[in-house]
């Protein structure tokens, strides 16, 4: 009877505790649904939180907050108010991702992570050394067809049995696409180590959103769950992932001399590296290399991750409506002589059906 007693106390002074933490926080005065004492909101979601967060939008309109874990959050459900919003510098924060980022005890590095100055000097760096290395540019698209090339050639491998991996065939292939510039080098879509580290990274993805986030707003819970919640896959995978892009750099340093025409954008960022004085730059030293390593972890996962997930919808699209996939096949026939020759960017002016086409499956998809 003691012991209930003491394990009742106890659970009341903990609920007492975080009801004080969150009055001394500021209040967002915003409607939203009601949520329980320290999980907040996040038994009400799922791996399919955007259904829920669409859902309350239609009960509380296009702003609303919602509370995950200790964190009060207001979701925006407005285009126009989101473009506003991104539009300007107040909003450029980031939320620290306790545990489950690149440098577990360093969260803000690299260029998705940091905020203020830092993220200024990355963004605007990294920016101007891919276009001046082509990316966004026209000369990127031999890049992209050799790896159309060997995409097709996967598929045409298979002898017509049903393909199951097809996401992971996308992202191999876009990494690529992105890697020659990153690093100067391409994979076989067959890397074995390649293969394992995409597969993996997509898995980690599932890890943190099959819980509703709950490894994201809640960090504490992986000191009580550290299987269940996620974590330990994660940081397994961030720790991989790390050791990889460090592995790179290290592999190109013996052959970088910062007097020669840089190769790549990590020669480039090297050659920032050792030109820089201050010691408060993002590219000053340890921490300069630190940033490299979280740089193009960053491209890592920004290269495959959307954009294959974007082009497996667009293929199940495409599965489903296949009236519209007749249509698209149809377009592609009249500009290419009757599919003599593939696609080019110069075609796309041509191409009023596949331009309406990859903005309705942007606009359907939920990345």
């Amino acid at each position: 009877m003691a012991f209930q007693v003491y394990v009742i106390a106890f659970v009341i002074t903990i609920l007492f505790y975080f009801r004080y933490k969150s009055n001394r926080k500021r209040k967002i005065n915003l409607p939203g649904p009601w949520g329980l004492p320290i999980l907040g909101n996040v038994h009400q979601i799922d791996s399919r939180f955007y259904k829920k967060f669409v859902e309350w939008s239609q009960k509380y309109g296009p702003m609303y907050r919602v509370k995950l874990g200790g964190d009060e959050v207001v979701v925006v459900s407005d285009a126009k108010i989101a473009k506003e919003m991104y539009s300007a510098d107040i909003f450029t924060g980031r939320m620290t991702l306790d545990g489950v980022s690149l440098y577990e005890t360093e969260p803000h590095l690299g260029l998705v992570n940091s905020f203020g100055e830092p993220w200024e000097q990355l963004r605007r760096f990294t920016l101007r050394q891919l276009r001046d290395f082509g990316f966004g540019k026209s000369s990127m698209e031999t890049l992209i067809m050799n790896e159309v090339t060997e995409f097709i050639d996967g598929l045409d491998a298979s002898n017509g049995k049903s393909i199951d991996n097809i996401q992971h065939r996308f992202s191999v292939a876009v990494v690529n696409a992105l890697w020659t510039i990153v690093s100067g080098e391409r994979y076989s879509h067959q890397d074995p180590k390649l293969s394992h580290l995409t597969s993996q990274v997509t898995k980690s993805f599932d890890a943190a959103t099959n819980t509703g986030g709950l490894i994201l707003f809640a960090p504490w819970v992986k000191h009580i769950l550290p299987q269940l919640s996620g974590y330990n896959f994660i940081r397994t995978v961030m720790d991989q992932l790390r050791e990889f892009m460090i592995k790179t750099v290290e592999t190109h340093k013996p052959t970088f001399v910062s007097g020669n025409s840089p190769r790549h954008f990590i020669d480039v960022f090297l050659r920032e590296i050792s030109s820089t004085q201050d010691p408060t730059s993002s590219f000053y030293k340890d921490v300069g290399e630190k940033q490299l390593v979280a740089c193009i972890s960053d491209l890592f996962f920004a290269g495959f991750d959307p954009t294959s997930k974007t082009l497996s919808w667009a293929f199940l699209y495409l599965t489903k409506w296949p009236e519209v996939q007749k249509s698209f096949k149809k377009e592609i026939n009249s500009v290419t002589g009757g599919n003599q020759r593939a696609v080019t960017i110069a075609d796309r002016q041509n191409m009023p059906y596949t331009r309406a086409l990859i903005e309705e499956v942007l606009r359907l998809s939920s990345l």
